[in-house]
């Protein structure tokens, strides 16, 4: 079924319509001035110390505030009245100028102005290069102001080059930690709180064979692990160190552990330190595991036991003296540390011979008859007189029947330890003074918890002197904030149960109010026989850190949540040096537009380009290239194929080049089938109006020539009767008369015609269908055509069945079979003969033939019967003028119907024309 053709008017109000709909004819009147008559707003812009850059509709800068001068070296009398994107392109870095870029700004920012109210607040960085070729970092928040009269684009430019280096140094002291902690020989491993491997240093891995999984998120072992008591008993789950952490919150230190693969033999020794972090709700979250591989100290332990009488024979100097004090047993080493020269020389001594104060020997050996065993230092005296601190233990030795048989004693020279000890305070003192002049806060905690030290960084960082802080009642009320009180007190616990730690984050009280951020970092200190003489702590101030940490998050959610609220997706991907390339980020709209989602984006990139039409794929290829080659802007117009439906994407992209070489391309992804459609539908229609314009060019050129020939013969008819009445004999005038009639009356036919066509074509006739009788409607519009075929003695037979009926107008019915039937009495000869028929199609059609024996057609001039640009008229058999305007009319009125209309001639022969109408 033929959809109804549209008129003249409704095409122009159809473009008209279009031409709104892409923002055609739209015009705002320019006030430049207006904007800067609120004074609040001029002191905005030119008091803040963000460089502010305004420009109007066109582009030009009408605003260039002080800090802008600053940033740039462009003063403002050089910038009022410049382009914008001239400006920009000028302080562009220039390894990242291209011929493109100017273009690129100028049509971004000039499409923007058309929709202010769908341009989203951008935020994003650039580099700029100033006037005196410094490189800084910007960060450009673009917004537009509008005002009642006028629309303005506001850029406001804030430098970020020393946030950024901050930034680079804190991810480079990053690095050099986890390179630390890389390079360490100790085994780490971290735990989640259901027991599951997080991390694992290199040390752990080759320990015990540790591989990540396939989904990169867990560790695992590559082999099944027994856990052993230092009594070869196996471990089970809830004595494991880990779990047992887990499930008491508690640290646990220097738990000695075996562990072996399962059916072998050979066991290895771990010295475990594991200690809990807590989250917020004091929880477990991670658990930390230190493993320091003792297998071969173990060995040499077991070795040293099963000859342990042996080696205290040889190595520690040992001697056995009866009741009397007298020397009955040394070993050599205690010949050796008293300076004699065999075992004879020493042997029946006493041993007042080898203590300086003979008064101290003897209260030490009433001392061991008394309590059985004494232990001290004495100054000793080898056999040149030499004298030497000592360190002695000296119990009794008794029978089997509890009888006192003499003293047996152990003695060590100290005087290396003794050293040892001078130089060590030594050593404490240079350590304080270089530490009250350390760049961090540090502090000394006894085994009971109690501050006894601290630097004087103190004061620079809170303003509390150490003395205040060591002077404290309870020096976590006195220092720290109140909220991080616990926290804090947690963590000295830990430190006083062996743990040491890093990166404890809490606030500190300052002396005039508030509070600043510090991270803590606290080692246990132990002496010479491995005990805990105290805690070390190293804090620093990271309130800026903190507060850039804050600001970035809350930058990251306004981002997030802009991007989350556009209609365009936005990516950002991050390519390599060897082609190879990953999504950094990817917006859900941009996942939604490719009927995707944004984890298997992310984990599979090649999934965003699988929809591109099969067509499209080479010259995507081919810009890929070009553009990666060149690092300079993607933008492609194409199609894809999702679902088996085509849409139309604008995917535009731009380069920023890493300092490893890696490039981050951020970019748009942005629908535009609907924009296509819509344009694709303006040319269709801009195409289809100047054919119509065509065609009716056409038409009005052959109505006037049709015009002419009538109007010139009636024009002359006049001319005659007005020059030359006077002469003319009555029959002469009426003559004249009877053909100026004749040519007024075809006249008046062409006009009406003419006019009925008219109205047809601006919709002003009115189109009212309904059931009629075929035949009565015929025979009442054939009646008044009778004469005219009578005049030529054309006999005209009407076939049609009485109960035929058909839905039409009645009016455009008539009309349809009027102008047929007036061209078959006008071009049939004197004495022939025209039939009217009707009969029902099988597609619910009457179709109604008209035919006569008249002069017929050639197969040219029927197919211009019915083209409005085509000259089809010719006289009749009788002179009868035509235009063939009334077919055009038999057309339109058909075709309004749904229907079709047709002839079928033959030369001499006659012609059938034939046109179907509804039922």
């Amino acid at each position: 079924m033929k959809s109804e053709k549209p008129t003249y008017e409704e095409l122009l109000n159809r473009v008209q319509e279009l031409e709104l709909l892409v923002g055609i004819n739209r015009t705002l009147k320019p006030v430049e001035t207006a904007i800067f008559e609120n004074p609040e707003f001029s002191k905005f812009i030119n008091l803040s110390r963000d460089g502010k850059i305004i420009a109007n509709r066109n582009g030009l800068i009408i605003g260039w505030n002080k800090a802008m001068e600053n940033i740039s070296g462009i003063e403002q009398s050089n910038a009022i009245g410049r382009h914008i994107w001239d400006i920009k392109y000028e302080l562009t870095p220039e390894d990242q100028k291209t011929d493109q870029l100017i273009e690129s700004i100028k049509f971004g920012l000039l499409s923007a102005f058309k929709n202010p109210e769908k341009f989203p607040n951008q935020v994003h960085e650039f580099t700029l290069k100033t006037k005196t070729g410094e490189l800084r970092i910007l960060e450009d928040h673009s917004t537009f102001v509008i005002t009642p009269d006028e629309i303005y684009f506001l850029s406001i430019l804030r430098d970020i080059t020393e946030k950024k280096k901050s930034d680079l140094a804190l991810i480079e002291s990053e690095k050099r930690h986890r390179g630390l902690l890389n390079s360490l020989e100790i085994g780490i491993i971290v735990y989640n709180k259901t027991g599951d491997i997080l991390l694992a240093n290199p040390k752990s891995c080759s320990l015990f064979d540790i591989a990540k999984k396939e989904d990169g998120e867990h560790y695992n072992f590559n082999y099944k692990i027994e856990y052993l008591t230092e009594h070869g008993e196996i471990i089970n789950n809830d004595t494991c160190p880990v779990q047992k952490v887990i499930r008491t919150k508690l640290s646990i230190r220097n738990f000695l552990m075996g562990a072996r693969v399962k059916d072998n033999p050979d066991t290895m020794w771990f010295m475990v330190n594991a200690y809990p972090e807590l989250n917020k709700d004091e929880e477990v979250e991670e658990v930390v595991v230190s493993l320091l591989d003792i297998t071969d100290r173990r060995k040499t332990v077991q070795a040293l036991h099963i000859n342990k009488v042996a080696l205290d024979s040889s190595i520690l100097p040992i001697g056995i003296t009866d009741l009397d004090g007298k020397l009955n047993y040394i070993n050599p080493a205690l010949i050796k540390q008293w300076a004699y020269d065999s075992e004879t020389d020493m042997l029946g001594k006493n041993a007042l011979d080898f203590w300086n104060d003979s008064k101290t020997v003897h209260e030490t050996i009433n001392e061991i008859k008394s309590k059985g065993s004494s232990s001290g230092e004495f100054i000793g005296k080898r056999k040149d007189n030499s004298l030497f601190p000592v360190a002695y233990k000296i119990s009794t030795i008794i029978d089997d029947n509890n009888k006192l048989l003499g003293l047996v004693g152990s003695f060590e020279d100290l005087t290396e330890i003794k050293k040892a000890q001078l130089s060590l305070k030594e050593s404490e003192e240079k350590f304080k003074s270089i530490a009250n002049y350390s760049a961090s806060w540090e502090g000394w905690f006894d085994v009971n918890g109690k501050l006894v030290w601290m630097n004087s960084f103190s004061k620079q960082l809170t303003g509390f002197e150490p003395e205040e802080y060591l002077e404290a009642e309870d020096f976590f009320t006195f220092s720290v904030f109140k909220d991080d009180i616990e926290k804090g007190k947690a963590a000295l616990l830990s430190a006083l149960s062996g743990s040491s730690g890093d990166n404890l984050e809490v606030r500190c009280n300052k002396k005039t109010g508030g509070y600043i951020w510090i991270s803590i970092s606290w080692r246990p200190i132990y002496d010479s026989d491995g005990n805990s003489i105290g805690i070390r702590t190293s804090s620093k101030d990271i309130t800026d850190r903190i507060q850039t940490n804050r600001a970035l998050e809350k930058s990251k959610r306004q981002y997030d949540n802009l991007v989350a609220n556009i209609d365009v997706g936005v990516f950002i991907i991050h390519s390599k040096e060897d082609n190879n390339f990953y999504f950094d980020y990817v917006s859900p709209r941009l996942a939604e537009i490719i009927h995707e989602d944004v984890h298997s984006i992310m984990e599979n990139p090649m999934v965003a380009f699988k929809s591109i039409h099969p067509d499209e794929i080479e010259t995507f290829l081919k810009l890929n290239r070009e553009t990666q080659t060149n690092k300079s802007m993607f933008d492609w117009i194409g199609r894809l194929l999702l679902d088996g439906e085509i849409r139309w994407i604008h995917i535009i992209s731009k380069p920023e080049i890493q300092s490893d070489g890696d490039v981050l391309w951020h970019g748009l992804l942005i629908d535009i089938t609907n924009d296509r459609k819509i344009q694709e539908e303006i040319a269709s229609k801009n195409t289809q109006l100047l054919k119509v314009i065509s065609e009716k060019d056409k038409f009005f050129s052959i109505i006037a020539h049709d015009l002419r020939n009538p109007f010139s013969a009636f024009m002359g008819l006049t001319k005659i009767m007005v020059e030359d009445i006077s002469v003319l004999s009555r029959e002469e005038i009426h003559e004249f008369a009877e053909a100026m009639s004749i040519s007024a009356n075809n006249l008046h036919n062409l006009l009406e015609n003419l006019l009925e066509w008219s109205r047809l074509q601006r919709g002003v006739i009115a189109f009212e269908p309904k059931p009629i009788f075929v035949k009565t409607r015929i025979e009442e519009t054939v009646n008044p055509l009778l004469d005219q075929a009578s005049k030529k003695k054309i006999d005209v037979s009407i076939l049609v069945p009485e109960n035929i009926t058909v839905h039409a107008d009645i009016n455009m019915f008539s009309a349809i079979v009027r102008n047929i039937l007036s061209n078959a009495i006008k071009f049939t000869n004197i004495g022939g003969l025209i039939k009217i028929d009707a009969t029902e199609t099988k597609d619910k059609m009457i179709e109604i033939a008209i035919s006569d024996n008249g002069i017929g057609m050639k197969a040219d001039l029927i197919d211009k019967l019915f083209k409005i640009n085509e000259h089809s008229n010719r006289p009749g058999t009788d002179g009868e003028p035509s235009t063939g305007l009334g077919l055009i009319l038999c057309k339109d009125f058909v075709e309004k119907h749904r229907g079709k209309i047709w002839a079928k001639s033959t030369e001499n022969v006659g012609s059938t024309f034939y046109f179907s109408i509804p039922i």
